[in-house]
């Protein structure tokens, strides 16, 4: 994250003094592994760890960088493939420290700029830790192409919908049950990334032995000397991220914008 002008001055009026950008990184292989596919949208729970233990990792290496700070805002939590068919789990901010004495037991974590956290503590609120999000899910994909032939069409797919819906609501889950963990009055959502991918179906569901077309609905498994069409899986995975907050104190009084005019001053 880059701190603008305003952000500097939003959190000079707040009490804090930017020191730096601070991140922490995880590099894994880009391999998804097997998924427990099925005909039904279902949690990938080994592929749900994976990526819950990088990102954790990658905010210890963020903590561990962040020592001499009071905090950390503006984090953002990302993956893209690196060379050597790896991904590489990152997470950024910029690390702040209050001016005055008095010192948090450990930095605090937020995914807000500096505007709005300075009008977070403005508000009478502080950060009590990023809650996070972190979901994965599959299916087999049992949709047509999205072209046959020569013939592009164009209509929902129905089960790429599903997989993006469920992935967002396990995420949000998880989001409230992290918020609750940390007995947080309330949370301020910030990031929301979803990724999905088509991988080889591990089971090598790869086209019948003749050019026929054979889509079941609901599926069943492939019948003697015959296999699939579409050998591929459907998987998303849900990163959410947000800051939950605890009340520490009386707002401060928003400035008067508009001045009366007339004798007196006053209304």
């Amino acid at each position: 994250m880059k701190l603008s002008a305003a952000d500097h001055q939003a959190l000079r009026s707040a009490g804090f003094t930017p020191l730096g950008p601070v991140f922490g990184n995880h590099v894994r292989r880009a391999a998804i592994g097997r998924l427990d596919c099925g005909p039904t949208v279902k949690p990938a729970r080994t592929q749900e760890e994976a990526l819950t233990s990088a990102v954790d990792d990658a905010l210890a290496r963020l903590r561990r960088m962040s020592q001499d700070a009071d905090g950390v805002i503006g984090i953002r939590v990302t993956e893209q493939e690196v060379a050597g068919r790896a991904t590489e789990v990152s997470v950024t901010g910029v690390a702040v420290r209050a001016d005055g004495d008095v010192r948090p037991r450990m930095p605090f974590l937020t995914d807000l700029d500096g505007r709005d956290f300075a009008k977070l503590v403005h508000s009478g609120w502080v950060p009590c830790g990023l809650a996070l999000g972190i979901a994965a899910v599959a299916v087999h994909h049992l949709e047509l192409p999205r072209s046959i032939g020569t013939t592009l069409a164009n209509r929902e797919l129905p089960l790429h919908s599903a997989v993006v819906r469920d992935v967002q609501q396990r995420a949000r889950e998880h989001l409230r049950i992290d918020c609750k963990r940390q007995f947080a009055d309330g949370v301020v959502l910030g990031q929301a990334a979803v990724r999905v991918r088509e991988p080889h179906c591990w089971l090598n569901r790869i086209g019948p032995k003749d050019t026929t077309l054979r889509v079941e609905w609901p599926w069943s498994p492939p019948r003697q000397g015959e296999r699939e069409l579409h050998g591929r899986d459907l998987y998303a995975e849900a990163v959410f991220s947000a800051t939950a907050i605890v009340r520490f104190g009386t707002p401060v009084a928003a400035p008067l914008t508009i001045m009366p005019l007339h004798e007196g001053g006053t209304g």
